[in-house]
């Protein structure tokens, strides 16, 4: 039987990927009964894909608003809820009821740039600011803590040439938003995939973490046991190479899309991605990366 998926998006960026996955073709075995908006102007621009939606906005307290969305997926009989740049936190019982059946995708390789207030230009601004030359997005398990959920995949981008380019600061922010977006839309399609193929599955492990605690002048050091809770993904480079050969044809539409943005994909990934693509069967090539 087909994945049953819910998105729930504020914008259009990986709504639409996941759409356009799903009309060429790409996702198989996963059907999308219901995507729900928060603005009305979002809820037009799906209507080509011929997908139900629904609208439910702020404005209300979140209690409220998670019992309007419970009601309306189990109505729609949803195996898995996806948040798609969904801009509002939600509750301990929506999390407990789609208890490791929920993902959302968050636009910095977390923990990095992740919790509360980290959303939108601010996690790129983060980014930019702690020097890092990794970026990327992840998809992770909804938990109850903001970005908190065990990792299901993510995707490493290289933005380690943008902190030299003769731009100002919001501009070199901008810059990596937009690399990272690229790849943000190739990867949760492949995380919806994966679910559908039954190849996610969620482990517990007794580990030790370090601690380091100042007492005066001096630091004691020591480990704490906890339990944590991890996300194992199961697949071969069979399954790999044929959903990368079966994705080439949403990379050709992202291209050309961007093209007609009037930001050429090639201009925006830089000269580390000369042609636009990185396989992921390995990790991405870093061509000028030293």
């Amino acid at each position: 039987m087909a994945l049953r998926v819910a998105v729930l998006a504020s914008k259009r960026g990986c709504l639409k990927a996941i759409l356009d996955h799903l009309e060429l073709g790409i996702l198989r075995d996963v059907k999308v009964p219901i995507i729900v908006c928060d603005n009305s102007e979002l809820v037009k621009g799906l209507e080509k894909y011929g997908v139900h939606s629904a609208l439910i906005g702020g404005g209300i307290p979140r209690a409220e608003r998670d019992a309007k969305l419970v009601d309306l997926l189990d109505g729609y009989d949803v195996d898995l809820v996806v948040l798609a740049g969904y801009k509002y936190i939600l509750g301990r019982e929506f999390v407990e009821r789609y208890r490791w059946r929920s993902v959302n995708v968050h636009p910095s390789l977390l923990p990095i740039a992740g919790g509360e207030g980290m959303y939108g230009m601010r996690v790129h601004m983060m980014v930019y600011s702690s020097g890092a030359k990794i970026s990327g997005p992840t998809v992770h398990f909804l938990d109850f803590g903001v970005d908190e959920g065990p990792i299901i995949e993510q995707w490493p981008v290289y933005i380690g040439d943008i902190y030299g380019y003769d731009l100002p600061f919001e501009e070199k922010v901008a810059l990596i938003s937009n690399r990272v977006s690229i790849f943000e839309q190739r990867l949760i399609p492949k995380v919806v995939q994966l679910f559908a193929d039954g190849r996610v599955r969620v482990v517990e492990d007794e580990i030790s973490i370090p601690r380091v605690v100042k007492d005066g002048d001096r630091i004691k050091l020591y480990e704490e046991r906890a339990c944590r809770r991890y996300a194992i993904v199961d697949y071969d480079e069979r399954w790999l190479a044929e959903w990368n050969e079966r994705q080439r044809a949403y990379l050709k539409l992202q291209e050309e899309e961007w093209d007609r943005a009037g930001l050429p994909l090639k201009e925006v990934l830089g000269p580390c991605y000369p042609d636009g693509y990185m396989p992921n069967t390995t990790g991405p090539r870093f061509g000028l990366w030293r």
